[in-house]
């Protein structure tokens, strides 16, 4: 028996390492735009990493933190991790590549340890294989693989959310008090995390008084140990973040997107910003089953968990059903938000390959078996498919040296701002900004003609323009009731209609034996960390021409009020 676990659980865990830790240097380049004096370069695009590792660099007071949208916690992680360096380092490639190796290489141990985790709950009510397919279908997602490969706050989440509910689940079956105070040390420590971990405290609650059938001895006896878990949990979040004490007023500032109720705010949808627009048209909750889950584990996977989770529901046993309102509580809270990024499944993921790994093993057995292979092959064929993005250099990096080779040093190139941008990959003499940005927060006080003059008059001296496809063009396209000049600026440049010809598109898609996934449509940031499509355009001859006859036709409009106005 234990020759047989080997011979199939050896390449299995091979496959996983090795899809976890591919490219994790990923970003080091011997391109170096002209006028830095230096060798190679490393590049990183992941705005929420350096973020954190930005933060956890600066990280000196507690009371004082340098970001309260997320947690102190994964703060300390880092900052242990990363021990010996100081934030001037960030600008010097060599340091910059070896603190984000280190982050990264952090991320695929927390990685790691998730799966364990999920060995561990599996277990305790199913035999090894189920919870080796559990095990297999959660880790070669790509969700979970792109999760592995960036440090960020959800990975954190998902193992302390992990590590908690596998305790409360110990717990609870043995009325210990040093059980239930490690329950509450787990979930202060996943509230400084996210403070929506604390909510782990009303599946304590659940758990254990589904579980505790004595209560006639002593009405307060039943309440004894969630007390202490209560106490313990509180204790240890203001621990990790004594400001919720000292200076609870941070956690309400909304200076800056560090700050909690400034993110909470573009959450809910209340400060509205670019690369919310395209969450506005998005149904709650339903988008995230329809769009965002089949684009993070492929539509095998997502109709495979989504029938797990019905069967929790209808015939599961106590224990799987407390994880199933983990995670139904999860998804009410972050399902009706505003913006819907696709990281936010993350923490529901091992879970859900859990309830159909279950049904898998309580079907007919060829049935079940059959079910299993189909949708293990596929998730791994999608898995290693993504795996190889990691592999090749950044799309971005590729059309920096393409436009280094083909533009000439007198030309001006025209660029974006925003999170996924080729700023810090082109000479500043060499670029021009075409500033979307302030049409997004001054067009609705302009009219169409003008908005439409205003990106003539940036666009007549730019020689070439290179966009990343999830930076402003999805996100203006998105809404053209809202934007409609910058909604139609994009599609006729993508068009060729406004004196502008695409010259050169770059872009990864992941591929295994040939076959690629395409997935343009995918969500922006999904695509925007490691693989999005950079678009170069050159300017024509024709150009005046070509732009002059835009303003006109965008002026019939029905969105713009210019042509009701001059009626």
């Amino acid at each position: 028996m234990y020759k047989r676990a080997v011979l199939w659980l050896a390449p299995l865990s091979a496959l996983i390492l090795y899809t976890h830790l591919v490219g994790v240097s990923r970003g080091n380049s011997d391109f170096v735009p002209v006028g830095r004096q230096q060798t190679t370069a490393f590049y990183n695009f992941h705005p929420d990493e350096e973020t954190l590792i930005r933060a956890a660099l600066d990280f000196t007071d507690p009371l004082a933190p340098p970001l309260t949208a997320y947690g102190t916690l994964s703060l300390y992680l880092l900052k242990f991790t990363l021990i010996g360096h100081a934030p001037v380092d960030l600008d010097t490639p060599q340091d910059a590549a070896l603190i984000f190796t280190k982050a990264r290489a952090l991320s695929a141990l927390i990685s790691f340890c998730s799966l364990i985790l999920l060995w561990c709950i599996g277990c305790r009510w199913w035999t090894r294989l189920p919870t080796a397919l559990a095990v297999l279908l959660f880790a070669m997602s790509p969700l979970a693989i792109q999760q592995a490969h960036f440090y960020t706050v959800d990975g954190l989440f998902t193992l302390f959310s992990l590590a908690t509910l596998y305790t409360i689940l110990r717990a609870t079956g043995s009325n210990t008090w040093h059980s239930y105070a490690l329950v509450g040390l787990l979930i202060g420590c996943t509230g400084a995390v996210r403070l929506n971990g604390l909510l782990l405290g009303f599946i304590l609650l659940i758990s254990h008084f589904t579980q505790t059938r004595d209560l006639l001895s002593n009405k307060l006896a039943p309440f004894k140990l969630p007390a202490l878990t209560t106490l313990i949990a509180i204790l240890i979040l203001v621990a990790w973040q004594p400001y919720l004490v000292s200076d609870p007023a941070l956690i309400w500032r909304a200076d800056s997107h560090a700050d909690f109720a400034f993110s909470f705010g573009i959450a809910r949808g209340t400060a509205l910003q670019t690369w919310t627009l395209v969450d506005v048209h998005t149904l709650p909750y339903l988008h995230y089953l329809t769009t965002l889950l089949p684009q993070a584990v492929g539509w095998p996977l997502t109709l495979a968990t989504l029938a797990g989770i019905l069967h929790i529901a209808w015939r599961g046993d106590r224990e799987p059903r407390l994880l199933l309102l983990w995670v139904v509580v999860c998804f009410v809270i972050v399902g009706g938000l505003h913006t819907k990024p696709i990281r936010y499944l993350f923490p529901l993921l091992p879970f859900s390959t859990l309830f159909f790994a279950d049904l898998c093993y309580k079907l007919q057995p060829r049935f079940g078996l059959a079910l299993a292979v189909v949708v293990a092959l596929s998730t791994i064929a999608y898995g290693l498919a993504f795996a190889d993005i990691y592999t090749r250099e950044d799309s971005r990096i590729q059309a920096a040296r393409w436009l280094a080779d083909y533009a000439p040093d007198d030309t001006i190139i025209g660029l974006e701002k925003g999170a996924f941008t080729l700023h810090k990959l082109i000479d500043g003499a060499q670029t021009g900004d075409i500033n979307m940005l302030n049409l997004f927060y001054t067009g609705p006080y302009m009219l169409c003609a003008q908005r439409a003059d205003y990106l003539r008059q940036r666009a007549q001296r730019l020689d070439y323009l290179a966009l990343i496809d999830v930076n402003r063009y999805r996100q203006f396209t998105a809404v053209p009731e809202r934007y409609p000049v910058a909604a139609s600026f994009y599609r006729q440049l993508v068009a060729g209609s406004l004196g502008y010809e695409q010259v050169a598109h770059f872009k990864h898609y992941p591929t295994l034996f040939g076959f690629a996934y395409r997935d343009d449509h995918a969500e922006p940031s999904f695509l925007g960390y490691d693989h999005p499509a950079v678009l170069v355009f050159a300017r024509r001859a024709d150009f005046d021409l070509a732009f002059a006859r835009w303003p006109s036709q965008i002026s019939q409009d029905p969105h713009c009020p210019d042509r009701a106005l001059q009626q």
